[in-house]
């Protein structure tokens, strides 16, 4: 019942949130980048597979990184004690009251990844709520540069193997001026 109220309020408290926390964003070299944020939706074993191989690789580089998943009611829950959240984590006004993904959004990352080709009002939620520095992901339209410093389009049969590569190709090449 209580989730059913306070999905009512996502809009109002997302817009809210936009306006209100508006830190300094800015480029950083991928090279001398440390903390990295990676934030997806657990659709499938696969996808959430596929973004651990890719913090793994981040991992061998030296960067320290830190995943957040969220899980719609219809997603299994990550395995291996990766972090989430749901919409069983809002509170009756519409803010989000999960602990760790208000902890995830306050870090102060180089880079944040999200890896969702449509993401979910909450995931959008923590992207405004986002102090990373230079957040990265898909395009979907002009209507959400508010969440991304960084908009990569790619073509619909990507994928999330292609969406990966890309993402990675440009943040790589990134050099602060």
């Amino acid at each position: 019942m209580i989730e059913g109220i306070g999905r009512r309020f996502l809009p109002w408290q997302l817009a809210k949130t936009l306006k209100q926390n508006q830190p300094p964003r800015e480029n950083i070299d991928f090279q001398i980048a440390k903390e990295i944020g990676i934030l997806f939706s657990s659709e499938s074993n696969a996808k959430t597979e596929l973004i651990e191989k890719f913090a793994e690789s981040l991992r061998s580089q030296g960067k320290k990184v830190h995943m957040m998943a969220f899980v719609d009611k219809n997603s299994d829950i990550p395995s291996g004690g990766l972090d989430f959240f749901s919409y069983k984590d809002i509170s009756l006004l519409g803010s989000l009251k999960n602990e760790k993904a208000i902890q995830f959004a306050k870090k102060d990352f180089d880079f944040l990844f999200c890896f969702d080709q449509h993401p979910s009002i909450l995931i959008e939620q923590v992207l405004a709520m986002s102090k990373a520095h230079f957040r990265v992901g898909y395009y979907q339209s002009e209507e959400k540069r508010d969440f991304f410093e960084l908009m990569v389009k790619l073509p619909k049969k990507s994928g999330d193997h292609g969406m990966i590569r890309e993402m990675e190709y440009f943040t790589k090449y990134l050099i602060k001026k």
